[in-house]
Parts: structure tokens; sequence; C-alpha cells
């Protein structure tokens, strides 16, 4: 322990001298740097500085610790080196190397004095040589005459101060361990008295403890014998009863003693319309849980008893079920009153359950005031149709004219003030606003019982929540207007569509070719030679006209599906497509029987296959188009499905084309489904009810 402590501290103390020392090192390098500008030996400064850094970078990185302390004790004597040829000589430049050994003395090693000592002692050497070869005159501007005495001095006075720093070092690394060990052994006897004290503490505590311990269980012990529940303990492994409380012979009428000795007697006493119930309890505790039954017991006396019985089960470290402990209490008188008090009232709480379960269904209440004592009563329905609990709030006039919408106010009390006066009974309409700020809609009905005198008794009222009807009328109402807007736009969009293709076909078409006739005339009259070849070729343009006028008309115009019949009529629309259009039709017609369509549902079918038809020229650049129409019983189907370009299906199209479709077979109870993919065409499916078929089917089934 101690070994540890003082190992944990040498570290603490080598990380900041390593810390200083690095900034120690780059503050030789920087002041290098500021140094050259003297004699401008920048060279020298980045070169030799850098080297030197670079050095102990690498050795901070790569060395052993020893080897890493022993170079930085090298590379701060080789600074001041640099430093004292950067001055040219300049002695005092000796100083940063005593700085250096200063700082290594934190690293508590008295070695490290050595490499300094060597390369400073070697550095005087070289320097003086250099001085007795080359002169003053040559380089060292700033150094002494060369002198034996001073060299002497000065290597006397370096290995001095590297001697001191060494033993401070030394002294140093011997004080720390001295103190460390002290204040250690200083703390083992702190701590051998802190544990002393606490384990007269804990001395003390126990035998305080053992004694509240002992009253416990002697209270207990009073408390197992004394009580009238029936506590008992079993082990699961033997089957075996551990103890059982005196208070079985009061319930069971069987002593402890016979618990005890015969371990079957729990069974036995079970009524046997229980015990599978009683028994599929030992499921639940196996499973871990606490189960709490009611069952019936046959006692001593042959008499039936009910006990409730709590059981915990408890299982060892490897969830193997060991014991079950638990509590049996007599509940005979408890039934026998539940009993009389179930018979005596069920009557009367079937009554009030229907009452609240059919107020809470149909979100009703009522209420009734009884006017010779002012008292009013409030149904549980009552209260909830204003937000409130039953009871949470004393029910009064002024509750319920307080929730009445402001704008109501006036009209209720109007309405209740008339019904006062003149009527036995009464309906009105309007609005609440209930606790928690909703709005609701309430039908109130009022029953006033008058005495002989016509003075009002009493006043019964009903109210309703019909919140959910009047809003869904509302939004009823809505839709039905939206849906005749928009039925009425598609019916103008389609009209003002047929007009503009109407105009474009009159003046592109047929108006050029009666200009022509004109022309013709015009020529006959004026040539008496070919006037008449110039009017026989007028009359075929008047023909063309007038086939194409024709044409027109059968496009606008709704087909006499009556007389030709829409199978006919289809088959005419696709012939006529495929002699203008490059667009070729398959046709499937199964089992339609146009007899038992009406003229309406044919007319519908016939404008649906039109305006997807139009579609698919407009849009698709479809080839080919399959047209499918299927009569099955009461369901008539048609599909179209192209090869087109198709588009994506799950955006919603607001197309005049597809809303007219929509609309026209929503007439007849008919869906539309379109399905398509882009690249992979469309298909048109529409499923209709016919009314007239299910109607024939119908009275068919009744005959």
């Amino acid at each position: 322990m101690k070994d540890n402590q003082l190992l944990i501290f040498s570290n603490e103390l080598k990380s900041v001298s390593e810390t200083f020392i690095n900034k120690f090192i780059a503050g030789l390098f920087i002041t290098g740097l500021l140094l050259a500008n003297c004699y401008y030996t920048w060279s020298l400064a980045i070169y030799a500085g850098g080297c030197l850094v670079l050095i102990y970078a690498v050795a901070r990185n790569y060395l052993d610790e020893i080897i890493q302390h022993y170079l930085l004790s090298a590379i701060s004597a080789m600074f001041m080196i640099q430093f004292t040829y950067q001055m040219h000589g300049l002695p005092e430049m000796h100083y940063f190397a005593f700085f250096a050994s200063t700082i290594l003395i934190t690293f508590r090693n008295w070695k490290l004095q050595v490499p300094l000592a060597i390369v400073i002692t070697f550095h005087h050497l070289l320097f003086y040589y250099l001085q007795l070869r080359e002169g003053n005159s040559i380089y060292f501007a700033n150094a002494r005459p060369a002198n034996e005495g001073m060299l002497l001095l000065d290597i006397c006075l370096s290995l001095a101060v590297f001697s001191l720093c060494g033993f401070w070092s030394y002294y140093f690394n011997l004080s720390i361990k001295k103190q460390l060990q002290q204040r250690f052994e200083i703390g083992m006897l702190q701590e051998d008295q802190h544990q002393k004290k606490m384990m007269i503490s804990m001395s003390e505590s126990l035998r305080a403890s053992n004694k509240k311990l002992k009253t416990t269980l002697d209270e207990l012990a009073n408390i197992f014998n004394t009580i009238d529940e029936v506590l008992f303990s079993v082990d699961m492994k033997t089957n075996k009863l551990l103890h059982i409380s005196p208070a079985c012979e009061k319930i069971y009428g069987y002593p402890p003693s016979f618990f005890m000795t015969y371990s079957n007697l729990w069974q036995s006493v079970i009524h046997p319309s229980d015990k599978q119930r009683v028994n599929d309890n030992y499921k639940r505790l196996v499973d871990g849980r606490t189960v709490i039954d009611q069952y019936r017991i046959i006692k001593k006396d042959k008499t039936i008893g009910w006990v409730e019985a709590k059981v915990i089960p408890t299982f060892d470290r490897n969830g193997n079920f060991i014991r079950k402990d638990g509590i049996i209490k007599d509940i005979s008188e408890r039934k026998l009153a539940e009993e009389t008090l179930r018979e005596s009232s069920a009557k009367r709480i079937i009554s009030e359950r229907l009452m609240k379960t059919a107020e809470k269904l149909a979100k009703f209440g009522s209420w009734q005031l009884d006017v010779s004592t002012s008292a009013v009563n409030w149904s549980d329905g009552a209260f909830q149709l204003y937000g409130y609990a039953a009871g949470e709030i004393q029910a009064s006039y002024e509750l319920f004219l307080e929730h009445v919408h402001p704008e109501d106010v006036d009209k209720v009390k109007e309405i209740l003030q008339h019904a006062w006066e003149h009527l036995h009974f009464q309906k009105s309409n309007f609005r609440i606003i209930d606790r928690n700020g909703k709005l609701k809609y309430i039908q109130a009905e009022f029953i006033l019982e008058r005495d002989e005198s016509e003075q009002v008794k009493t006043i019964t009222g009903f109210k309703q929540d019909i919140t959910e009807k009047t809003l869904l009328e509302n939004k009823l109402a809505k839709e039905i207007l939206h849906k005749q807007k928009a039925i009425t736009d598609a019916a103008v969009s389609a009209q003002e569509e047929e007009r503009s293709f109407m105009g474009e076909e009159l003046h592109d078409n047929i108006n050029p070719i009666l200009a022509t006739v004109k022309l013709y005339l015009d020529c006959a009259v004026s040539d008496e030679k070919r006037r008449l070849e110039l009017i026989g070729d007028a009359r075929g343009y008047v023909t063309t006209a007038m086939n194409e006028i024709r044409n027109l008309s059968k496009s606008v115009l709704p087909p006499s599906l009556g007389e030709v019949g829409l199978i006919n009529s289809l088959n005419d629309l696709v012939a006529n497509i495929e002699n203008v259009h490059k667009l070729a039709f398959e046709t499937h017609w199964e089992n339609v029987h146009e007899n038992e369509l009406c003229n309406k549902l044919q007319l519908t079918v016939y404008r649906i296959v039109q305006e997807q038809i139009n579609n698919v020229l407009k849009h698709s650049g479809a080839s080919k188009v399959k047209i499918k129409l299927h009569q099955h019983g009461e369901r008539l189907q048609l599909s179209l499905l192209d090869d087109g370009s198709g588009f994506d299906s799950s955006i919603r199209r607001q197309g005049v084309g597809i809303q007219n479709i929509i609309h026209r077979a929503e007439l007849f109870n008919g869906k539309v489904e379109i399905i398509s993919h882009p690249g992979k065409g469309c298909e048109l499916k529409v499923d209709f009810i016919n009314k007239e078929i299910l109607a024939i089917n119908q009275l068919a089934q009744a005959g």
C-alpha cells in the first residue's frame, strides 16, 4: 500500500516536471530566435535549435524514460552552447545551463547533472582552445581573453553548481520518501482508530438492534397467538406445515396440532365444489404471483363457512418454489350479509344499472324539481351531460342556466316560463357549454305535474345529448350541398366543352365545306359552260356537310338506345372512332340483358364509355382499348383497359372527365375504381347495382 502511494506521488511529480521542462525547452528555442536578432545568427538559431527540439521530441515518443531525462540534460547544455556562439562568446550565456540544472532537481535524480556537467566542461575546453587558436578578433567579440586560471575557475564553479543541484536532487528524493512514509503511518494510525470507533459504534448499535428485535419478536409472537386470522407457512420441498397460528381452531374447529400432524387436512376441509379452483391457484404461485381467493370450507362440526386466503410464494436463488406463506380470514358473516343484501336489493340494482347504462349509451339524463321543498335531483347521466361526475356539485336551476349557451338563455327561460304558466308537457332544443368548454346540442322534454288548483307540484325533465346527430346532419347537409355544387360545376364544364367542341367543328370543318359550296355556286352563275359541272360538285360538298353535321349530332346528342340498343350503340361508337383514329378496340359483352336495364342506366353506361375513350384519345397515347361489359344478377360491371402511358392513380385526379364519370356512376349506386401506374396503362372499373333487377329479384323471392 505504501509503495503504491509513493509510486503514485512520484508519477504525479514527474508529470508536473515533464510539463514544465517541455515549456522550458520551447522557451530555449524561442530565446535562440530572439538572440539571433543581435548578430543575425538566424541560421544557427533555426537549424541548431530546431534539431535540438526535434531530438527532444523523438526521445519523448520513442526512447525509455531514463534515457529521455539524460538526453534532456545534454540538450539543455547544447542550447547554452548555441546561445554562447550566437552572442559571439558572451560568457553570461552559461547561466542558462545553471537554469537547466536547477530545473532538473524536480526529477529527484542527481545523475541527471552528470551529462550537463560533461557537456559544459567539454565546451569550456573547446571554447578555450578556439580562443587560443583564432584570437579575439575573428569571432568571439564578447569573450574574455584566454586564461588558464579563468578556465579552471569556470569549470570549478560550474561543477560546484551541478554538484550542489545534484545534492539537492538526492536530498529532495529522500525527503519526499520520508514524508510520505510518515504520512502513511499517520494515516494508518488514524484509520485504525476510526475502525475501532466504528466497531464500538456497530457493537452498540447491534446490541440495541438485538434488543429491539427481541421486543419485536415478542410482539409478533403475541400477535401470532392472539390474532383472529390464521397465519401459516408451508415447506414446498417436503409439503409439510412449518407453523400455524392458534386461530385455526376458531375458524376450522381443529387445533394447530391436527394440522401439523395430518398434512392432508388442508385439502379435506375445502368444500368439494371449490377444490378445483383452489388447486388451480397452485399454478399462479409457481409463476410467482400472489394469490388472493375466497372459498368455502367444511368445519369440524360439519357447518359450512367462508374464508379469504392470501398466499405469497417464496423462491430460492435458482428460482425453485421453496415455501409459501399465507393468511386466512373468516368471512362467513360478511358473506352472509352480502348474500342477504344481494337478494333484497337485486331488483333495485338491476333497475339502476339498466337506467345508468341506458343513460350512458343514449347520452341521456333526467332531473326532478319538487316545488314545495325546492329540492332538485339530477341523475348520473344529467351530471355527465354537463361534464361533472355524479354528485360532484350541487344540482340547481342556476347551475343549469350557467351552462346554457348565452345565445339560448332567453329562449330557454321563455319556454320554461310559458310551460310553467300554461302547459303540462313541453319539448325544446337548445345548446349548452359543459364545464370543459365543449359545445353540446340538447333535446329536452318537461313534464309538469299540477294539483287540483292547477298549481305545479313537480317538474320532471329528460335531456338527451344529440350533438353527434346534429353535427352529422349539418355535415351531411354541407356534403350534399358541396356534392350538388360539384355536379353542377361538372355539368357546366361538360356543357362548355361540348359547346367548344361543336363550335370548333362548325368553324374548322363544316364552315369551310359550306364556303366551298358558295364559291362553286358563285362560279356556276358566272360560267355558263361549266355551270352544270360546278353545281354537281357543289351538291357533293353539300352532301359531305350533311354527313359531318350528322356525325357531330351523334357525338353530342344521346343515341336512341331504346330503338338501337346499348350493345349496338357501343359497337357503332367503337366503329366510328376506329375510322378516324389509329386506335384498336377489343369488346366483350357477357350475359348483358338489355331488357332488364332501364334507359337511363344504358345511357349512363354509354356516356361513361364515351367519356373514357375521349380521355384515352386526349391523354394516354394508347394503341389499343379493351372494353368489357358483364351482367351478373343485379350487378352490372363495366371495364375499360388501355395500353397507354398511364399515371399515378394514388394522386387524386381533378379532371372534369373523371368527375363526370364518378357522378354518373353514383346516380345508380355505382362504384368507380381507377387502376393505373406510369407506363403501364390505365383500367377503369365501374360496378353498378341495377335497382330494377334487384327489385324484381326481391319480388320473386317474396313470391
